[in-house]
């Protein structure tokens, strides 16, 4: 008996000790895909708040206001959206393309942690109208959600 009780405890480490290898492995690989993304170069064009060109930040809302309408969700869920997006671009320089789906990420986020209907990653890439695939929701979910610290409700 005392033989087997050591046994499990020793199985119990090792898969502690492999669970914690691969925790370190995963953020290992998310940190090299969030330093993909790297941080900002000051531009004259960006808005001073934000980090985001204003122009792009009134079309995200924009957009993000026909889609909650499309979905008959609340159009309050758009202003924790904004909220994200305001959050965690003023940390990263990206292109045009990489703001749009950091957008669509943050809509996606604030759906899912403020309104009882969800939208499904699926769901989301159909709204992008073929710009982005399930894997890059997916990735950019984690990239904005460690960006955040995970802090996704008002203070």
């Amino acid at each position: 008996l005392l033989s087997y009780i050591i046994f499990l405890i020793t199985m119990a480490a090792v898969t502690v000790i492999d669970a914690l290898a691969q925790w370190d492995a995963l953020t290992q690989r998310e940190d090299a895909t969030c330093n993909q993304v790297k941080k900002p170069s000051s531009t004259a064009s960006q808005n001073t708040n934000t980090g985001c060109p204003t122009a792009w930040r009134e079309k995200i809302a924009d957009w993000c206001y026909q889609v909650v309408d499309h979905c008959a969700l609340g159009r309050d869920v758009v202003s924790y959206a904004m909220s994200y997006f305001d959050r965690i671009i003023p940390h990263y320089c990206i292109n045009d393309t990489l703001v749009e789906l950091v957008a669509m990420t943050c809509l996606y986020l604030a759906i899912k942690v403020h309104c009882s209907n969800k939208i499904s990653p699926e769901c989301m890439v159909s709204l992008s109208r073929g710009s982005f695939q399930y894997d890059q929701v997916v990735k950019m979910e984690r990239i904005v959600l460690r960006g955040l610290n995970w802090h996704l409700h008002p203070a």
